[in-house]
């Protein structure tokens, strides 16, 4: 499969942007403010379900605010 790359993208491992992945704290989900933004909100679900070795979007959105 190609990938499509925004110009002056690049693939880079998880591993190498973030120094350690832990669990955090979801924002409140009776807060509408909260979601339906912009923001992809990745979960762990959003990573053991993956169907290849990208993760290409999320199954949720968060505002900045969130």
């Amino acid at each position: 499969m190609s990938e499509v790359i925004p110009e002056g993208w690049s693939i880079e491992s998880l591993g190498s942007l973030a120094g350690k992945i832990t669990s955090g704290a979801t924002p409140k989900v009776d807060n509408p403010r909260y979601y339906g933004g912009t923001v992809p909100f990745l979960k762990i679900d959003d990573i053991t379900s993956l169907r290849g070795r990208y993760v290409h979007t999320a199954k949720q959105f968060i505002t900045d605010q969130a």
